[in-house]
């Protein structure tokens, strides 16, 4: 079974807008459109229970493959917040939408939390909507030029905001232009991705010259647990000994990047817990180094990873694990146009990290123009540790790329 960082499948309407950040610390997001004005939409399904495309394996044979996720307890629902409107003249009066922004509160990572937008023209005169922007870079945008919102009609904009599995606040903006109109209207739609134990911040702050901090962990249901390591080493803890203390439900730990400089300063700080519904808490280390400048290949390739990194929790050794990742077309120099037809065709896969772990190549799915969907096989060789963090080479026709992952290896 295919589980691991897999994607979720959705029958695609044709009104998708598919959001990826050109910046390392804002997660995917996607946002769907429909309802527009009586047109026959194809159905948009949220769950994780469509029926997966066809694949062709390494070997050449076609087959099914089935998704799921990796079992972390969700934390408390909380209501979605809805608050204000975003207001924008247009000829004959103005265009309303509702709400201008949409809060979701705590999210589970790797969840998915559908919403709807309403927007009204409140006026005398149709208006045609020029464009759907977001604020996101790199992205797979479907056409709105041309559809019309008749004066005094109403429209639905359908949306959803799908989580990553690192914590962290996840916002996205969607910008709505009128055709004729010199102003856009923007909304907003964002979470908070919220693990069994949560850190705060969910980063590590290292600009500027900054090399050290602190990032305090808490359980969400209050249980104590003990953290194992920091990042591979042994913990620092502010107030707290673990050889006289007994755990609690929360932490003060320090990270520290003094003495490392350029690409050996990691991309992400890693803590390790005893709770089997959370072994790994990844925060992000915000620095120069680790940002877009560590992959600039990606500009003549023309594909990033849709989510580079993936947390694989505990792992036994020698256990096999099925993961997949999503690579995305990327030309950002060239208009988003595709200049190099087989960006998306899969070579072969390998290990970076011999000492660690085994990669095998196991199939891609091309699951539209955009998006290409590769199946990865992957065997931890050990030793046991705390923490391994690993790499994984993608091969393409076009060029090479990393995926991360990080696991707390067992026998």
């Amino acid at each position: 079974m295919w589980f691991r960082g897999s994607a979720r499948r959705r029958a695609e309407s044709i009104y998708t807008i598919r959001m990826k950040a050109n910046h390392p610390f804002i997660p995917t997001l996607v946002l769907r459109f429909g309802g527009i004005l009586g047109l026959a939409l194809l159905p948009v399904s949220c769950g994780d229970d469509a029926t997966p495309p066809a694949t062709v394996g390494s070997t050449g044979e076609t087959n099914q493959q089935s998704t799921a996720g990796p079992e972390v307890s969700p934390p408390s629902p909380s209501p979605a917040r809805a608050s204000g409107s975003e207001d924008m003249l247009v000829p004959g009066g103005y265009i309303k939408i509702s709400p201008a922004l949409l809060d979701f509160g705590a999210v589970g990572p790797g969840t998915v939390h559908p919403t709807t937008f309403r927007i009204a023209n409140i006026g005398t005169q149709d208006v045609v909507v020029e464009s759907v922007t977001p604020s996101c870079v790199c992205t797979t945008l479907t056409d709105l030029t041309g559809v019309t919102i008749p004066a005094g009609a109403t429209i639905e904009m359908s949306a959803s905001l799908d989580a990553p599995r690192q914590p962290g606040e996840k916002e996205a903006k969607v910008f709505l232009r009128i055709a004729g109109v010199d102003s856009v209207a923007m909304v907003k739609i964002k979470g908070m991705v919220t693990l069994p134990i949560q850190p705060s911040p969910t980063y590590a702050d290292a600009l500027k010259g900054v090399t050290t901090g602190f990032i305090d962990l808490a359980s969400q249901d209050g249980k104590s647990f003990s953290v194992v390591a920091s990042n591979g080493s042994p913990p620092v803890f502010e107030g707290f000994d673990p050889s006289v203390d007994q755990p609690r439900s929360s932490y003060r730990l320090k990270w520290s990047i003094a003495g490392l400089a350029g690409p050996s300063i990691p991309r992400w700080w890693i803590f390790t817990t005893d709770r089997a519904d959370c072994p790994l808490v990844p925060c992000r280390l915000r620095n120069e180094n680790t940002g877009a400048r560590r992959d600039m290949e990606r500009m003549t390739r023309h594909w990033i990873i849709d989510d580079d990194f993936l947390d694989l929790g505990s792992v036994r050794i020698g256990q096999p694990i099925d993961l997949t990742c999503i690579i995305k077309h990327y030309n950002p120099r060239g208009g988003g146009a595709v200049e190099q037809a087989n960006w998306w065709q899969v070579l072969g896969v390998g290990s970076a990290s011999p000492q660690s772990l085994r990669a095998e190549f196991k199939g891609v799915v091309r699951l539209n123009d955009e998006e290409a969907e590769v199946r990865i096989q992957v065997t931890l060789t050990g030793p046991p540790s705390d923490l391994m963090v690993g790499l994984i080479g993608i091969r393409t026709s076009t060029g090479n790329g990393l995926l991360e992952v990080a696991a707390k290896v067992v026998q």
